[in-house]
């Protein structure tokens, strides 16, 4: 009895520990965690203006978190601190705040520049204390035309068109005169989609949005890289260019085909002939609606027999055999057409016709 106690409370202790120090379970969240969950800033900078960057802070545990803390922003590139901030304000679960800093980058080197944010609580989750971002800071006196993003929805049906916005910024310090020209390229079907001029005059420190109809028929399947670049020659080439992703989808298709029918060449009138009917779905939709498929003798105008087939998966077939007495038909050449009912996007293949000769029953 004494031994089965101890296993039992061996294994209570070892559950206990379990549920204590494995974090890693996918559905374990934790008491206290305090997340930084954005960084907010304008990605292209001035060498010299002053900019606000906004941190926002989520309460991602389950319990209230009261206690006052700090929260820092740094410049890790330079390795100068931009600024700290204490929070003594209460946050409940899920419930988030955002304070904002004021950065000076009259200092600040041009180039990539790495902001980090991160905060001195002690919680259960260390992996989200802290975020970084990246920003371009460029000269204030120099010419530096961006392209700043690609704007289009992330999946597209093949076939459709698509408004893809670009949107070009001028980051210098430098009122532009000359035209500017934007292309638009699928990189990965090596094809342009379009070019697009700034012209009139580009005013240091404004924004353009130039938009591209995209005809995606003769796109391929699959996933694409859009770029979009110009072609002004400035100070800054790391920002000329900028790409994006999508996805081009195919267009749901319904097609059922009547592909095929086989007859013997002829067959002596008063026998049974067989004949095959294969019904293909060409398509790339599931068809669950019952199908007729009809055989008939177009030659005497004549419906030989009917079928019915109960839906048809994507890419599968099936076959039916009529089998047609020529007891009534008449004796020549005759022409049997198969078809089906079913409503779909191709009516091209709906039906499909053989030949099949009558000869007269020898006398006896």
């Amino acid at each position: 009895m004494k031994k089965i106690i101890f296993i039992l409370l061996i294994t209570l202790a070892i559950a206990s520990c379990d549920l204590l120090f494995n974090q890693n379970s996918d559905s374990f969240t934790p008491v206290n965690d305090i997340s930084i969950s954005a960084i907010e800033t304008t990605p292209f900078i001035k060498q010299g203006e002053i900019v606000t960057v906004g941190i926002t802070l989520t309460n991602s545990g389950t319990s209230t978190v009261d206690e006052e803390f700090e929260i820092s922003l740094s410049n890790q590139s330079e390795g100068v601190t931009i600024g700290n901030q204490s929070l003594a304000s209460s946050l409940a679960p899920k419930d988030s705040i955002k304070v904002n800093y004021s950065w000076d980058t009259g200092n600040i080197s041009t180039g990539t520049q790495t902001l980090v944010a991160k905060h001195t609580f002690k919680d259960d989750n260390a992996a989200n204390d802290s975020l970084k971002s990246t920003v371009i800071v460029s000269k204030a006196d120099s010419s530096d035309i961006a392209v700043s993003e690609i704007k289009l929805p992330n999946t597209i049906v093949k076939g459709n068109v698509v408004d893809v916005e670009v949107d070009v910024k001028n980051m210098g310090g430098k009122d532009i005169e000359e035209t500017i020209v934007i292309a638009l390229n699928d990189a990965t079907d090596g094809t342009t989609i379009g070019t697009q001029q700034i012209e009139g005059g580009f005013p240091t420190g404004d924004s353009t949005t130039v938009t591209y109809s995209w005809d995606t028929q003769e796109a391929s399947i699959g996933e694409h890289e859009l770029s979009a670049s110009h072609d002004f020659e400035d100070e800054n080439t790391s920002n000329d260019a900028r790409s994006t992703n999508v996805t081009i989808t195919e267009a749901a298709v319904t097609d059922l085909a009547v592909s095929a029918i086989d007859a013997p060449a002829e067959a002596t009138q008063g026998t049974d002939a067989e004949v095959s009917v294969t019904v293909e779905n060409l398509g790339n939709l599931d068809t669950s609606e019952d199908v007729t498929v009809t055989l008939r003798d177009q030659t005497d105008g004549q419906q030989i027999a009917s079928q019915s087939i109960s839906g048809l998966e994507a890419e599968d077939s099936t076959v039916l055999t009529f089998t047609w007495d020529t007891e009534e038909a008449s004796v020549g050449e005759h022409t049997l057409q198969a078809s089906h009912n079913f409503e779909d996007e191709n009516t091209g293949n709906d039906s499909r016709s053989t030949e099949i000769k009558i000869t007269e029953a020898p006398v006896t």
